[in-house]
């Protein structure tokens, strides 16, 4: 079973801000689909999304560097 970490406002603000800005809360993710900031985790939610990693992590880090480094928003 696969454990997903739980992250604090803060991080997914710094994740959310990777994405490319359309409108304010309304962003663009790296394959182009539209997510909003208050969808996240809302997987029936039109502008839903998650946090993926850019690179495979074999270890979950905490620190907010490593965040702006490897992980992304994604629909």
């Amino acid at each position: 079973m696969e454990v997903r970490p739980k992250w604090t406002e803060e991080e997914l603000d710094i994740i959310f801000s990777k994405a490319t800005l359309v409108q304010d809360g309304l962003r663009k993710d790296a394959s182009g689909e539209y997510i909003h900031r208050d969808a996240y985790g809302k997987a029936e939610h039109p502008w839903g999304w998650e946090v993926d990693h850019i690179k495979p992590v074999t270890i979950l880090f905490s620190a907010t560097p490593i965040l702006s480094a490897v992980f992304q928003p994604i629909k």
